[in-house]
């Protein structure tokens, strides 16, 4: 399945919807049995993302057998792959579902009757991508089939179906006798609705049922302010003390613990000089350059101590480090084999929010820098259709990311190399780069 959606992606030059990929995968796989009806089903997707539900207003007519069976088909089949756990995976955090608008019986059988003779962009799209999948070839000219009766747009009927209709009519025979005596006027106009009759009055709460739920615990308000600001900012205090107890006993992320040291002399010359008589303690009295030479010892050693238990923190964190970037490697791997760019991106930005404000500042800058790689993309693929002004919102994030890339104090040298190909390629305004220090291999391919 992931592989299919991958070849779908890399022969189209422009983005697909969810229903689209879906159409393509069983159009190749209905083209062995029915090729011309496989046609114009991408003929008819096409017309699905090009008109409008109020332009699609089409006369009811008897719909051939061969459409009805082939309909089923498609039915059957796109059940198949929308019910599998990859399809699932593939889509997972898309930003928009179309399958609701998955089929139009009457579009298609006007579509088998009036096949297009000169195909649209979106329809030449289409048929790049079935032909990919490795599926029959489908003809460019498929064959007309002949309905019960002349179906077409009531715009070409008369003057009062050329207005456009804000609410579809309806016709069933099995509900027609029943609804007869209800007579409604169809509304043609293109106006606004009444914002008022979208208000839906819902009862909350009522006089005679607001209750406290625990009639025993009255809670006692102070009624001078100044006594009720105390009281207020002593219990602050005091949930402040047991958070940061709390953190010290579980290890709580965000919080470090500054390591206490504490030096004591030598336990058997203080028990001697306790066990000594008076005479014994005047005669043993040290003269004072050696009560120096002894001050000096304590101090050095105090310093020795101090310089240990910083560079075993400095390891510590060394080793912390570490095993966050290769977390955020295998995290990227995974994030590279979603199809859609939309989803990598909000993962990706999920993924940092999650973490704790340490790593942030240790992984934030490899994070931010794969935010920038796919909104590049993203806009690369809106410069290749022609459609800048739809993705000036691209734009916005990507000029919201460097920025944010150039307020960490350094980055890798790698990193900064990018940043300043990507400030310089797309002429934004002047950033300042970061200092670099170190480097380190991208676990992504940067798109510039």
């Amino acid at each position: 399945m992931r592989g299919f959606l991958q070849t779908i992606r890399t022969s189209c030059d422009q983005l697909l919807t969810e229903r689209e990929y879906l159409t393509v995968l069983v159009a190749s796989k209905l083209a062995a049995s029915n090729a011309d009806l496989a046609s114009v089903l991408l003929q008819h997707t096409s017309l699905l993302s090009e008109l409008p539900l109020s332009d699609r207003i089409v006369k009811h007519c008897d719909i051939p057998d061969d459409i009805k069976s082939f309909v089923l088909d498609f039915c059957h089949e796109a059940r198949k792959f929308i019910g599998s756990p990859a399809w699932a995976e593939a889509f997972k955090g898309h930003p928009d579902c179309d399958l609701a608008d998955l089929i139009d019986g009457r579009l298609l059988a006007s579509c088998a009757r009036n096949p297009s003779t000169e195909p649209s962009e979106h329809l030449q799209v289409l048929r790049k991508a079935t032909a990919a999948l490795d599926a029959h070839e489908l003809p460019s000219q498929p064959k007309s089939y002949s309905t019960g009766s002349e179906d077409s747009t009531t715009a070409n009927d008369s003057d009062e179906d050329a207005a456009t209709y804000k609410v579809l009519p309806f016709s069933n025979s099995v509900f027609d006798p029943h609804l007869s005596p209800i007579k409604l006027e169809v509304s043609k106009s293109g106006g606004k609705a009444d914002p008022t009759t979208a208000n839906i009055f819902r009862e909350v709460s009522h006089w005679h049922n607001q209750r406290s739920l625990n009639q025993k615990a009255k809670v006692v308000v102070e009624k001078d302010p100044k006594i009720a600001k105390k009281a207020l900012r002593r219990n602050q205090f005091f949930m402040a003390e047991m958070t940061s107890y709390a953190a010290s006993l579980t290890n709580a992320v965000g919080k470090v613990l500054d390591p206490e040291t504490i030096t004591l002399g030598d336990k058997s010359k203080a028990g001697q000089a306790k066990s000594m008589t008076p005479t014994q303690t005047t005669e043993n009295k040290r003269p004072k350059q050696a009560s120096r030479q002894s001050t000096k010892n304590i101090n050095a050693s105090k310093e020795a101590m101090l310089a240990n238990i910083a560079a075993s923190s400095k390891r510590k964190d060394e080793e912390n480090a570490k095993q966050w970037y290769q977390a955020w490697t295998v995290s990227c791997a995974g994030l590279e084999k979603q199809v859609d760019l939309a989803s990598r991106y909000n993962k990706a930005r999920q993924y940092l929010a999650d973490r704790n404000e340490a790593q942030r500042q240790v992984i934030g800058p490899d994070v931010r820098m794969y935010m920038l790689n796919v909104l590049l993309e993203m806009w690369v693929r809106f410069c290749r259709d022609g459609a800048k002004e739809k993705g000036l919102y691209v734009a916005a994030l990507l000029f919201d990311n460097a920025r944010t890339l150039c307020n960490y104090p350094t980055v890798s040298k790698t990193i900064a190399k990018c940043l300043a190909i990507t400030v310089e390629r797309l002429k934004l305004p002047t950033l300042q780069v970061p200092a670099e220090q170190g480097d380190r291999k991208l676990p992504f391919k940067f798109v510039c």
